[in-house]
């Protein structure tokens, strides 16, 4: 099943223009390499083509358990096309799942499936074409995720007001999507491990209240606070973000 998963990723998402990693026999480049960048200094995303006859695992961007279940696929800045698959959720050990950076530019909503990954501690979707909104079944599943990164999209709606449910958030960025309502004081209130907020150039308004300042450096984790607090009449009232935007 999970080749079917990843082999739809390739055919859907346009992995013939890929940058790097494309099938050779149908890739558009007529030499096309594979020579995934280092993470963290580190060749963990090194492997084969995609759609290679050898075990998905062993593919470029991908990694695996020691029983061959897919954990995480990290396909960034590689001219990603296309919309994300409904049927994510069929790799349901997922833990990492991201598809950011510039030239990827993906289109289309988030699925709703993605709610469906009990395991999903990463989803870093930024600097896409993303449209409608944040599924609210990934607030009401994934009470494992860390990192929530889905800035510079064109994501709409409001902030679940579940948010403060995921305990284990450390990131939280969506900066850069016209996405409205109260800024989310009382539920990042509640998420004692963020060290980065990132709610800039957006449509919310309010405040940031004394809760989340408290849980700034040194008493906290927080070290990064970015709202739309500039200006002489701001959209968000905060005494103690580190970067204040102006529209």
């Amino acid at each position: 099943i999970q080749r079917y998963v990843v082999g739809k990723i390739y055919f859907q998402m346009g992995g013939d223009t890929w940058n790097q990693c494309s099938r050779p026999s149908t890739s558009a480049d007529p030499n096309p390499v594979c020579d995934p960048p280092l993470q963290n200094g580190q060749d963990v995303l090194d492997g084969l083509p995609w759609l290679d006859s050898s075990q998905e695992c062993d593919w470029a961007f991908i990694r695996c358990r020691p029983d061959g279940c897919i954990t995480h696929i990290e396909v960034d800045n590689n001219a990603v096309t296309g919309t994300l698959v409904d049927e994510i959720d069929w790799l349901m050990f997922l833990q990492v799942y991201t598809m950011d950076g510039n030239p990827n530019q993906i289109l289309g909503t988030i699925p709703t499936q993605f709610g469906n990954l009990t395991d999903l501690r990463i989803l870093d979707l930024d600097e896409n074409g993303l449209t409608g909104t944040i599924p609210e079944e990934i607030f009401i599943t994934a009470k494992g995720l860390e990192q929530l990164d889905l800035d510079t999209n064109f994501l709409t709606g409001t902030i679940s007001t579940l948010l403060g449910t995921l305990t284990q958030l450390n990131f939280f960025q969506l900066f850069s999507n016209p996405i409205e309502g109260t800024f989310p004081s009382t539920e990042l209130a509640q998420l004692p491990l963020l060290s980065t907020v990132g709610l800039y150039d957006m449509d919310l308004e309010g405040a940031v209240s004394p809760e989340v300042c408290s849980l700034r450096q040194p008493d906290g984790f927080l070290e990064f606070l970015w709202t739309d607090c500039g200006g002489d009449n701001p959209q968000v009232v905060c005494n103690c973000c580190d970067f204040c935007f102006t529209g």
